[in-house]
């Protein structure tokens, strides 16, 4: 009876300290658990590992769980939601399985738990299994957890799975809507996103805020101004016509449809504009080519008080390079490093990007020697410059200190220099570095990259070596590869005839 008592109290101090997420009070009282010796008693624990999980102690937890004899389904519970909180979602996967080897069943609380992992980790087959699970439990006309189910099919990109689950919901709440309308979106279904979300106005359902940020992003990559007015007319009926995230986004969707002057309307309606509902204008203006108004406009709002933060900085360094403005690129700068942000990764790689396309090797190399932060992105732009100036020399040495650093250079990388060997006729180089991508970095040509050698070999006069490649490409061969075999074949009069009854024959020759 004393024990009951005092197993009683202890609980009722754990409980009060998850309600608070006291840290300090729960240790104090399972330190008189483990003092009673009662850490093996389930009840107890399931509170503290709650506790321990709130704060991010998961080894504890861990620890807190290896002492109870009898695990309860809320231990379990409390143990996989831990995982779960952490972003480790593989573990509370393999937990929710090993409980069921353990002759416990999953309640409501674990199987929405580890369907969310599924959909966050993107495991299909995984969240199949819990699917079926569920298809066989008490759980079968749970709204939420189908709601989750559709939700992980959408986001794992299943979307086939996602939409006929959807179908034949007897319920379709807002989050069945909003799981399924952003599957289709993220996956590049833009046309079937936006026909589902004026289906969801006409059943009368009202779209959040969230689900409206969604939909203006479609809209955006979708480039239609009928659109765009339908969907800016249901932000004014839902009175969301003055939320600055809104508005940028309506600002940017309108931009993306070279409608400039209503973007600017939208902009000059808000009350309180911010940098982010600047920037969105600043930006829309130069998505359209209009640089100059772009750059005006941010001199404009600097002289209203505003300070560009680092994602202006960066975008606007972008456009001075597509410019070609080095002058107002090194001002740029300037301003940046007084700022503080020419040390961000980003601002830095536009910098490296912008000083490349001006042709200051020298101020690149050095942005990107200052850069505290590297990433691949440092690597391709510095590596990038160096091909399109034809430095092949520095642009290999950067390629080997990349992976010294322990960097993965993309494709993108070696197609750069692949261009710069082709337009300065480097085979031998260029043949070698193709060899050294395949076989050593392990990254898989694309046509780009085989049109770059059937060109180095075309220009050359190795016309077998250059018709031996285009034919073994797996994907069809596209008409620049045939215009480069032909051009060499022009040039050095060998095989004309024949290289042109091929190209004939697959289409290529105009």
């Amino acid at each position: 009876m004393q024990e009951l008592k005092s197993i009683s109290k202890l609980l009722n101090l754990l409980q009060a300290g998850c309600r608070r997420k006291d840290f300090t009070q729960g240790r104090l009282v399972y330190s008189a658990v483990v003092e009673d010796s009662l850490e093996s008693t389930a009840v107890l624990a399931d509170y503290f590992i709650r506790l321990l999980a709130i704060h991010g102690y998961v080894k504890d937890s861990e620890k807190a769980f290896s002492y109870v004899s009898k695990p309860s389904v809320y231990t379990w519970t409390a143990r996989i939601s831990a995982h779960a909180a952490a972003g480790n979602a593989l573990i509370a996967i393999d937990l929710a399985f090993n409980m069921q080897k353990l002759g416990a069943e999953p309640d409501r609380v674990i199987l929405l738990c580890v369907l969310n992992c599924c959909a966050s980790a993107r495991l299909l087959h995984h969240g199949r299994l819990f699917h079926h699970q569920v298809l066989y439990s008490e759980f079968v006309l749970d709204v939420v957890i189908k709601n989750t189910i559709v939700d992980m099919y959408a986001k794992c990109g299943s979307l086939q799975d996602a939409h006929s689950l959807f179908h034949i919901l007897p319920d379709r709440t807002l989050v069945s809507w909003s799981a399924l309308i952003a599957g289709y979106a993220h996956n590049g279904y833009d046309e079937v996103a936006y026909d589902l979300f004026i289906c969801m106005l006409a059943e009368g359902f009202h779209p959040s805020r969230g689900m409206f940020l969604c939909i203006l992003k479609v809209c955006s990559c979708m480039e239609d101004s009928e659109k765009c007015m339908i969907i800016y007319d249901q932000v004014i009926r839902h009175g969301l016509e003055c939320d600055i995230l809104i508005t940028s986004s309506l600002i940017d969707m309108y931009s993306k449809c070279d409608c400039l002057t209503e973007a600017y309307k939208i902009l000059m309606m808000l009350p309180n504009p911010n940098i982010v509902s600047w920037g969105a204008m600043i930006n829309g203006y130069a998505y359209n080519g209009e640089g100059d108004q772009a750059l005006d406009l941010f001199e404009q709002i600097q002289k209203k008080g505003f300070k560009p933060d680092k994602f202006l900085y960066s975008s606007m360094i972008k456009l001075c390079a597509n410019m070609g403005a080095s002058e107002q690129g090194e001002i740029l700068h300037k301003k940046a490093s007084r700022s503080g942000y020419s040390k961000d990764t980003a601002v830095g790689n536009a910098l490296i990007d912008m000083y490349c396309k001006c042709g200051n090797l020298l101020e690149a190399h050095k942005v990107f020697d200052e850069l505290p932060v590297k990433d691949v992105v440092s690597w391709g732009a510095l590596i990038a410059g160096y091909a399109l100036h034809g430095a092949y020399g520095q642009a290999i040495k950067c390629l080997e200190n990349m992976k010294k650093q322990g960097f993965k250079p993309d494709s993108g990388i070696f197609l750069n220099i692949l261009t710069a060997c082709s337009h300065s006729g480097l085979m031998d180089k260029g043949w070698g570095l193709f060899k050294v991508m395949v076989t050593e970095y392990k990254v898989k040509p694309s046509l780009e990259h085989y049109n770059c050698i059937i060109n180095l070999f075309s220009k050359a006069g190795h016309m077998n070596e250059a018709a031996d490649l285009l034919h073994a490409i797996s994907e069809e061969p596209d008409n620049i590869g045939w215009r480069s075999l032909l051009a060499g074949a022009q040039n050095f009069k060998k095989s004309e005839q024949s290289v042109h009854s091929q190209a004939e024959l697959s289409g290529s020759t105009t």
